[in-house]
């Protein structure tokens, strides 16, 4: 460890903070604005804006986007989010970039950024499970921010100090201990800041603070440290090309799924549609004799002629024919065979009048199918509507966003 009054240019400091801002103004530009509403953390950037550009769940995690804990590092939810961690990345950075040249610092900006986030990551299914019942450990919830990178080398120079077993390290130790503090008070008095993200970053950071000498012998050599990098600037490049290769692909699917249910909500009405007009007509040739008699006369409609038995069965035909090609998907097996029952007993009451025991057949056909194919309507429904609001949300965020983790 080596002090310094007035530390060097620090250009891998200066491109971090850059890039911060360069990703935070192209989430404000892709989501059209900012939000309001939430606390001063979590507000401006929706979950559906912070999502295709790298954002961080568990649940992702889990699921193999390895490359998601180092893109998080530059996901910022709200201006005074990001200004608080640009401080502290000034203040930070420029510190440890002094001590250890550019290179290293990115070395360390990716080892404490990816492995913090990794860990944090994986520990809240975890802890969830070993804690529950008695602690509720929240998984859901994207996080992102430079915060638990900052944290990481807050421990990392308090680690620092505590073994240079001098003055300045003591007063440095006590330092970066007493931000430790105030940022884990912090966390719990502000809703919506990742704890564990922070908590990973400082243990991480900590670790690398016994690779301190070997930092400093390597410092001096700064050309043999250039590897590092670009090691460092390669990976990071190469997890936002991961990430947006999978936000097109997202994209696609999403589109391609919106679709899919737009034409399954249409195939159910069109069915519906069809299975109303088959029961009205089955109705009415249940009434008519075969001379074309009404049986039961409904009252007349002014200036309107009754159609004719002969009418009646072309329109039931007709509407039998449509239904034959039954769309794929609605409904299951049995609503497909209660289907096969009604045509058979509309085609027999075209040529003539049926029975009572044929309409109570055909009612207890008729009803379960009707629901059957409502209930997957309202489903449909109520899943279309979710991915409206959800494109809404994302085109037009004007409203407040569920809660998302700010780190």
């Amino acid at each position: 460890m080596k002090s310094q009054d007035k530390p060097p240019a620090t250009p891998a400091t200066l491109a971090l903070a850059t890039s911060w801002i360069v990703v935070f103004v192209a989430m404000i530009a892709y989501q059209g604005g900012l939000q309001t509403g939430g606390n001063i953390i979590s507000t401006g950037i929706s979950p559906w804006t912070s999502h295709p550009f790298g954002d961080l769940t568990s649940r992702e995690l889990l699921r193999g986007q390895f490359w998601k804990p180092l893109t998080a590092t530059f996901v910022h939810y709200s201006i005074p989010h990001i200004v608080l961690n640009l401080l502290g990345l000034y203040q930070l950075g420029r510190l440890v970039e002094s001590w250890y040249g550019g290179a290293q610092f990115l070395g360390l900006y990716v080892v404490i950024g990816y492995f913090g986030n990794l860990l944090a990551g994986l520990s809240k299914p975890f802890l969830a499970w070993a804690l529950h019942p008695w602690v509720t450990v929240q998984v859901v919830g994207a996080s992102g921010g430079g915060s638990g990178v900052l944290c990481g080398l807050v421990a990392m120079l308090a680690v620092v100090g505590w073994r240079s077993k001098s003055r300045y390290g003591d007063y440095l130790k006590g330092q970066m201990v007493g931000v430790l503090v105030f940022t884990a008070i912090l966390g719990i008095v502000i809703p919506n800041i990742d704890n564990y993200g922070h908590a990973g970053g400082a243990i991480v950071g900590a670790l690398c603070g016994f690779l301190d000498p070997i930092l400093l012998r390597r410092a001096e050599q700064p050309r043999k440290s250039r590897w590092i990098g670009v090691v460092s600037v390669l990976g990071i490049l190469a997890a936002f090309a991961l990430q947006g290769n999978l936000a097109r692909s997202e994209s696609l699917d999403q589109a391609r799924g919106q679709r899919m249910v737009e034409q399954g909500v249409a195939a159910r009405r069109e069915a519906l549609e069809s299975l109303s007009r088959l029961g009205l007509l089955f109705r009415e040739l249940s009434r008519r004799g075969p001379r074309d008699i009404l049986v039961e006369r409904a009252p007349p409609i002014p200036g309107r002629r009754p159609p004719t038995r002969p009418e009646l069965a072309a329109a039931a035909e007709s509407t039998a024919k449509r239904l034959e090609t039954f769309p794929e998907g609605v409904g299951d097996r049995q609503t497909a065979q209660s289907v096969k029952v009604l045509l058979d007993l509309t085609r027999r009451a075209e040529t003539r009048r049926p029975t009572p025991g044929e309409i109570a057949l055909f009612d207890r056909h008729f009803v379960p199918v009707v629901t059957r194919i409502q209930q997957e309507q309202a489903s449909l429904t109520g899943m279309l509507r979710q991915l409206r609001l959800r494109q809404a949300a994302r085109d037009q965020p004007v409203k407040k966003k569920p809660p998302v983790a700010g780190g």
